[in-house]
Formats: structure tokens, C-alpha cells, sequence
């Protein structure tokens, strides 16, 4: 997602996919708009969770908490499986036990 949002941002200084100007990489574009890669890490994973909660919130919950924990449970395997990424941010958040 990042190389695709430094592509939208700067189309014109993309020639055949590779960034030109002062031989910077592409991550290298990304990681100058952050201190430290760990804060841009930070931005990804919290992004990544507010698309995940923002799915979650127009689903339509049952009244019954037997149903609705099976919609929950639904919806949470489903989301993981459309959105294989989303466990590979939270696995490394997890090895790095949140920081």
C-alpha cells in the first residue's frame, strides 16, 4: 500500500515503475515522511484496523447473542481471509509485542 500511495502522489516522477530522483528507492520515499520506520509501521497497522472496524460497523447484529456472536465470528473469518495482510501487520505488532 505504500508503494502504491508514493506512486499516487508522485505520478510524473515514475518512469516504467521505478522512482526517478537521487536514485531514492521507493521505500525510501515513504520512510522520509516518518522518523523512524517503526512509526510508519505504527500509521499502517492502526489504518489497517480502522478499515477492519469500519466493515464491522454497518453490519446489522442480532438481538440474540447466540446469532450475533456467530455474525461476529463470521464476519472476523471472512475479513481475514478477503484480507490476508491485515494478520501478517498483527502478527509482526504481536513479535514485537506492541511496539
Amino acid at each position: 500500500r505504500c508503494r502504491g500511495g508514493v506512486r499516487r502522489e508522485w505520478p510524473e516522477r515514475y518512469e516504467d515503475g521505478k522512482y526517478r530522483q537521487g536514485g531514492q528507492s521507493e521505500q525510501g520515499v515513504s520512510l522520509s515522511h516518518f522518523e523512524r520506520k517503526e512509526l510508519l509501521f505504527q500509521r499502517v497497522l492502526v489504518n489497517a484496523y480502522r478499515r477492519m472496524r469500519e466493515a464491522e460497523a454497518v453490519l446489522t447484529i442480532s438481538a440474540d447473542p447466540m446469532v450475533a456472536l456467530d455474525q461476529l465470528c463470521e464476519f472476523t473469518l471472512t475479513y481475514y481471509r478477503k484480507n490476508p495482510g491485515f494478520l501478517v501487520l498483527v502478527g509482526i505488532a504481536n513479535l514485537h509485542h506492541g511496539d
